[in-house]
């Protein structure tokens, strides 16, 4: 799959404020307030730092869902960006049954944890296949994400231009978003606040 990603951080007027405003938009556009997640990143790297290196991402993330009081956890893989203006990339993923023994099997095959780890608090809205989450991400600050899910590269740019539009009725247009992970801006010592 290519997850189609666009990461905007809010303005640095009020954020809850800002988020709000985004949340009421969005039910008004038909989404549909679908989960809340705190989210636990933890980004791995081998010894000679490849997979960063190559634009790539291994983590491991463990997900608590607020909503049902459920822990989960996955392991993610993600390409090199496909493009210079959103977040676009092919993703791949799997559960793992818990979180801590994944992080284990990863350094038994040598891979090492890249710090920081990346905390978040996620809401998630849904409207057919777009999914616009609300994050605030520790030490970083409010965050959209919107994103699709395309089978194919050649569906990249309708599926991105539909995400345009979406964040034009939202107030804000691309030159307002980044193609940086929250872990990048993190070791950066970034912060939108």
């Amino acid at each position: 799959m290519i997850e189609v990603e666009i990461k905007l951080p809010l303005r640095r007027q009020e954020k809850t404020e800002e988020t709000g405003r985004i949340a009421e938009v969005l039910c008004s556009m038909g989404f549909r307030k679908a989960a809340r997640f705190r989210q636990r990143d933890t980004y791995f790297d081998n010894e000679a730092g490849e997979i960063r290196g190559g634009g790539k991402a291994l983590r491991i993330r463990e997900t608590e869902d607020l909503m049902k009081g459920i822990v989960t956890a996955e392991l993610n893989f993600k390409g090199p960006r496909m493009d210079q203006v959103s977040m676009t990339r092919q993703e791949l993923e799997t559960e793992v049954g818990q979180a801590e023994t994944g992080r284990r099997i990863l350094a038994a095959l040598g891979f090492s944890p890249v710090l920081p780890e990346v905390v978040k608090e996620r809401t998630e809205y849904r409207r057919e296949e777009i999914t616009a989450a609300l994050d605030r991400v520790e030490g970083l600050g409010d965050f959209l994400e919107l994103e699709i899910m395309a089978d194919e590269e050649t569906e990249n740019g309708k599926v991105l231009q539909k995400l345009e539009e979406l964040l034009g009725e939202l107030g804000y247009q691309m030159g307002d978003t980044v193609t940086r992970s929250y872990l990048s801006m993190l070791q950066q010592g970034r912060r939108t606040e």
